[in-house]
């Protein structure tokens, strides 16, 4: 009898995988009737209100991504191309405002354009080709999307079994990497789509669309309103007015040109900003202080690769010097989209104590869509924490740059913004070179209380508040009173506490 058993085992595996296949299957072609999505071929969304999202730019570690108020929504999508246009209109109403993503928008970053200067309506159109891998992932998060693209990859379609409340999960794989799960409630329409996407810093991160207030417009089952969720923040919610299965303008659009394949990435440029000093071009610069025994790179933006890149170009610059430190300004992921790469080089990284958690976690995130290095070998991050300052001064400058002699202080006219080469000032930190001789000064992250700090700038001491660029609510600069700032090269609005 024992030796009939493995033949058994294996028939009943045999008879359920196809029950499997064909549960799923069924449960699709029951969305399918039930959204009328077989005869949809366009549909166009709007919407006259709402809250849009900047991710990747909280106004502190962990915290929300930063809220803007929607004026005007539009997403029309064409599924026989595929293409999608989603088109926002914004405006920027927290007082006082919180977070980044001011200035224009950065393609090397992906970052800027997000709040409005000065504070809207600011409008952004996107075009979502569904023959990238980032376009069917976005169209297949609509509703009907992810129908169609459940029928397309019906290879590698599965169904878990109903739950109490009558709700099914659909799942299937594309491109070899990413699973998509779509949500059906009792009446088999679709409530959420989940997906898992890559994020230079956040690794894998969870990417969701949900859907509620169903009614019919012409046979077509559609949402009344959609919450979009990223790495477990809203991103977009919007309340619709209006829904157009089959508009003209749906129809109408076309594919986008094809994109040229990427160039080889060149070469970093780097130009000297003041002795043993150096600015590395880029949308959030990146900058090289060179010491006596060793070389500190200031901030690892953008993307893991860039970082690899600005760290050949430190060595380069610093005749091999070892790198003691990358100094991370904050957590916004213009600034820290670099820091997996210096992680996996075992290079330390110094930041405010309110980031050490943060990154902590977000540094240990697998990163199994898009693995880059630290992934395929993974090592613990080297995290240094600075409270109230900290300085690597001129002591462990080379000769060239022997120190000046201290001269007294002089107050700058509050408008005048220093020259560049003695205070590069980034997200809301002041970071600061002391003539030839060369000093860090590290302050509190973004929505961190307001306190004083000193900043060692061209041997001297700058007294009074001196703010380098204004909001639209400039305050009083004297008695205390912090002063309204922006970041210089990513132009979000900080605030900034009274250096002296």
């Amino acid at each position: 009898m024992r030796r009939f058993l493995p033949v058994f085992s294996v028939l009943i595996t045999l008879l359920w995988l196809p029950a499997g296949a064909q549960d799923a299957r069924g449960a699709l072609d029951a969305a399918v009737a039930a959204m009328g999505a077989s005869t949809l071929h366009a549909v166009e969304y709007a919407a006259t209100s709402g809250n849009a999202y900047a991710l990747g730019q909280a106004p502190g570690p962990g915290k929300p991504w930063p809220r803007f108020t929607v004026t005007r929504y539009s997403l029309l999508v064409n599924y026989d191309v595929p293409v999608m246009r989603e088109q926002t209109a914004r405006v920027d109403d927290e007082n006082p405002p919180r977070g980044g993503g001011a200035g224009g928008y950065n393609p090397e970053t992906q970052q800027g354009g997000i709040r409005p200067i000065p504070f809207g309506p600011m409008v952004t159109t996107a075009m979502r080709d569904g023959r990238t891998e980032d376009g069917a992932l976005q169209i297949w998060l609509t509703p009907h999307g992810f129908l169609k693209g459940a029928a397309a990859n019906a290879a590698t379609l599965t169904a878990a079994p109903r739950n109490r409340d009558g709700s099914l999960t659909l799942s299937f794989k594309a491109f070899n990497k990413y699973t998509v799960a779509g949500t059906l409630n009792r009446d088999n329409l679709v409530e959420r789509v989940q997906t898992t996407v890559a994020h230079p810093l956040y690794g894998d991160q969870s990417l969701e669309a949900i859907y509620t207030g169903y009614r019919d417009v012409a046979g077509v089952k559609v949402p009344s309103r959609i919450v979009q969720r990223q790495g477990g923040f809203p991103i977009l919610e919007v309340t619709l007015s209006d829904v157009q299965p089959g508009s003209a303008a749906a129809s109408a659009l076309t594919a986008p040109p094809a994109r040229p394949a990427a160039p080889a990435p060149a070469g970093l440029s780097s130009r000297d900003l003041a002795p043993g000093f150096w600015a590395i071009a880029g949308g959030a610069q990146s900058f090289v202080i060179d010491f006596r025994d060793f070389a500190v790179v200031i901030e690892a933006p953008a993307s893991p690769d860039r970082a690899e890149a600005v760290l050949a170009e430190a060595r380069r610059l610093t005749s091999d010097k070892p790198i003691r430190y990358v100094v991370n300004t904050h957590q916004h992921a213009d600034h820290s989209g670099g820091l997996r790469a210096i992680v996996a080089a075992g290079i330390p990284i110094l930041t405010h104590q309110v980031n050490v958690p943060f990154y902590e976690t977000m540094l240990r995130n697998p990163a199994t869509i898009e693995p880059d290095r630290l992934a395929r070998n993974p090592r613990p991050p080297i995290l240094e924490g600075v409270g109230d300052r900290k300085v690597l001064n001129r002591r462990h400058s080379r000769g060239r740059g022997a120190p000046r002699a201290r001269q007294p202080a002089q107050r700058r006219p509050a408008d005048d913004t220093p020259s560049e080469g003695t205070v590069s000032r980034a997200g809301g930190q002041l970071l600061s070179a002391a003539g030839g001789g060369k000093a860090v000064a590290l302050e509190p992250a973004h929505g961190e209380p307001l306190r004083e700090y000193s900043a060692v700038e061209a041997g001297c001491r700058a007294t009074g508040p001196r703010p380098w660029r204004h909001g639209p609510d400039r305050e009083a600069r004297g008695g205390g009173r912090p002063a309204a700032l922006s970041c210089v090269q990513c132009g979000c609005a900080g605030r900034l506490g009274r250096i002296r």
